[in-house]
């Protein structure tokens, strides 16, 4: 119950109408600002995806968002299909994915076209890359847990329900909205995950400073498809991890959540969340730091690198601000 925290009614309140309030006319969201220019498709996808997850009872008043940032995504998808970073860039796998699971949510059909276009990025590994291997990109043309997930999520669909039929993985029986072979793609996804997951339970972000978005979307998808898999380390671990910014603190309460099984609340989520609400900024947003890492093409493992690629933070503070609000929502 949200009376138990206090102050966190008034401040997902006030995030929502801060983001509302910086949505365009059109449905868009635009943040960000590396060397391509602001981001505007997979800004208005992510920050869809976060607002359309709000729960009861800020959903009433995200749905209008949610509803025209997917109208707005439908009719600005590339003519080669899927969605980019914005229009100057080709379409990516992460962006397509987002776009196709906020319009999935909001009811919208998708093409199959779109379908296809998704899937064209996943690697014989099971995984999916940022961009084709044909690309010419390197590093951006492998497989990623984050992208991974979110292209897992989207095969997923938004009411399709999903059981693990062995300890490790199975075939997944899918809503199909594009051809046979969704379902074992989607099958192929979590089993890569799996694979991907360290030893401490974590698993690696090749776009994102912190190991915390990886391992939030990981454990997202791998809870929808209610996978066997002993996440006792995982928790063990995140117990242990001190949240830098607005940013890792959302993720990593989100994460706690997700481990949490109907058992009562833990310590750490009541004090991140405590957190975040003292760090709320006087207009509902949240302060941002320099956590998206444009990883090095030559790099496979940024992770392993002290310097692998630039840092940006995003400026208007949209991509921040959504992913705590949609984390503190769902206490």
């Amino acid at each position: 119950m949200t009376s138990e925290i206090p102050g966190l009614r008034d401040a997902i309140e006030s995030c929502i109408g801060f983001l509302r309030h910086h949505q365009s006319a059109d449905g868009s969201w635009s943040d960000w600002d590396l060397v391509p220019g602001p981001s505007d498709s997979w800004t208005t996808a992510y920050l869809g995806c976060q607002l359309v997850a709000v729960t009861a009872p800020w959903r009433e008043r995200t749905a209008p968002c949610t509803r025209t940032a997917a109208g707005w995504l439908k009719s600005h998808e590339l003519e080669t299909g899927g969605w980019g970073y914005n229009p100057n860039v080709g379409a990516d796998a992460d962006s397509t994915a987002l776009a196709i699971r906020l319009q999935s949510l909001e009811g919208a059909p998708i093409r199959a076209a779109s379908w296809r276009r998704l899937r064209e990025f996943q690697q014989p590994d099971g995984g999916f890359a940022t961009y084709s291997a044909d690309d010419g990109l390197g590093s951006w043309g492998a497989s990623t847990a984050d992208v991974s997930a979110s292209a897992g999520y989207a095969l997923l669909g938004a009411n399709e329900k999903a059981d693990a039929q062995s300890d490790d993985h199975a075939d997944w029986e899918t809503d199909n909205h594009a051809d046979g072979d969704t379902g074992s793609a989607l099958a192929r996804t979590v089993g890569y995950l799996m694979k991907q997951r360290r030893p401490d339970g974590l698993w690696n972000s090749f776009w994102w400073s912190s190991p915390l978005y990886a391992t939030r979307a990981g454990l997202a998808l791998l809870s929808a498809v209610r996978a066997r898999l002993d996440l006792r380390g995982t928790r063990h671990t995140l117990l242990g991890v001190q949240a830098r910014n607005a940013f890792e603190c959302a993720l990593l309460l989100d994460c706690l959540e997700l481990l949490t099984t109907g058992g009562p609340r833990c310590t750490s989520v009541t004090s991140l969340a405590e957190t975040l609400i003292a760090a709320q900024l006087p207009d509902g947003s949240w302060t941002s730091v320099p956590v998206l890492r444009l990883t090095d093409r030559d790099c496979l493992s940024p992770w392993e690198r002290p310097q692998a690629g630039p840092l940006y933070a995003d400026p208007q503070r949209l991509f921040t601000s959504a992913t705590v609000l949609a984390a503190l929502s769902r206490l």
